[in-house]
């Protein structure tokens, strides 16, 4: 136990100065197009595959449609969802632009 308590109070993260969550965590991996970055299943038991192209391409739009109303980087965005892939969508979006959600 002693050592798990060393490493909690010396952990520190390694964030650069400029580090957008959404770049690192979808954009990067856009040209991945022939494998999947999300499966999921609707309650009607519906699969859906979406590519990280997938995932760019949707959060961008979105991105684009909260610009438009207004929301910009500092601004913080409440996402009240189920998880779903609209709700993943709607934090990369919110990310992008950078947002808090």
């Amino acid at each position: 136990m002693a050592d798990f308590d060393v490493i909690g109070r010396t952990f520190e993260w390694q964030i650069p100065k400029r580090f957008n969550i959404a770049a690192a965590v979808c954009d990067r991996h856009r040209e991945v197009v022939n494998h999947p970055a999300l499966l999921c299943e609707n309650t009607s038991g519906v699969a859906s595959e979406y590519t990280f192209a997938d995932l760019h391409r949707l959060s961008n739009q979105l991105a684009n449609v909260f610009l438009s109303m207004g929301v910009r980087q500092g601004d913080r965005v409440a996402i009240l969802l189920p998880q779903r892939v609209e709700t993943g969508l709607c934090h990369l979006a919110a990310w992008k632009i950078g947002a808090a959600s």
